[in-house]
């Protein structure tokens, strides 16, 4: 199950990942800063799949550009909401249902503008 605050992104990925893969993925429009529509993703999960293997947090939302002399207080409030405690209130959502199975979960942790920047690392 992938998700996107975007609808348009959510179908565009879904249609890529089958294409390219073949894979059994599904998507839901989901603003992970919403604690119902975050419920509503692990619902739809589980109701798709039966179960949860992995959580991939791809937060990466800046409301501030320039330098941290130039953050205010309401905008550092901002990128702490989202980037730090959506994604501890998803793992707090999906650990529960990760521990109903007998084997081993993963949960990764990314944010970063190289997610809509990617930048070329090779050597």
């Amino acid at each position: 199950m992938i998700c996107s605050r975007k609808r348009d992104n959510v179908a565009e990925a879904t249609a890529d990942l089958k294409k390219t893969f073949g894979a059994n993925i599904e998507g839901v429009t989901c603003h992970v800063g919403d604690d119902a529509q975050r419920k509503n993703l692990v619902k739809q999960t589980l109701k798709q799949f039966g179960h949860i293997d992995t959580l991939c947090s791809f937060v990466g939302v800046n409301p501030a550009f320039g330098t941290m002399m130039d953050c205010t207080k309401p905008q550092l409030a901002k990128l702490f909401e989202l980037n730090v405690s959506a994604s501890f209130a998803m793992t707090q959502l999906v650990v529960p249902e990760m521990l109903k199975r007998d084997h081993q979960s993963s949960i990764l942790f990314m944010g970063s503008l190289v997610g809509f920047n990617v930048v070329d690392v090779s050597v």
